[in-house]
């Protein structure tokens, strides 16, 4: 089963905030990482400001995901797009950075199939 666009961009966004906290992102991901925060900045400032420190909050994923859901198709394509982008490039440090790969693979599977034909 595939999630929501919203649901499967904070996955990501819940990844990439922590290998950068845990200081193991390089600048790749860095960069994907800032863009994705930006565009989910530009509708849920507050909400992602909230998440950031606690990638893990249930409550918080489930909240953005919601307004992430409630914006236009193109807002959540281009989310879409960004996540993707992001996954790839925290793929390719995975095993440096310590991030689960199984995880990894689930998101980059559900972009794929939420992504635009």
């Amino acid at each position: 089963m595939v999630d929501s666009i919203g649901a499967v961009v904070v996955g990501t966004f819940g990844l990439a905030a922590e290998a950068v906290a845990k200081g193991a992102a390089g600048a790749a991901v860095i960069d994907g990482y800032d863009a994705l925060k930006s565009g989910l900045s530009a509708f849920a400032k507050r909400e992602i400001a909230e998440l950031e420190p606690r990638p893990r909050s249930i409550g918080m994923q489930i909240a953005v995901a919601e307004i992430i859901d409630a914006q236009s198709e193109e807002t959540r394509t281009a989310l879409c797009v960004l996540a993707a982008t992001l996954v790839a490039r925290l793929r390719d440090g995975a095993p440096a950075a310590g991030l689960d790969i199984d995880r990894l693979a689930a998101l980059e599977a559900q972009l794929s199939a939420l992504a635009p034909k």
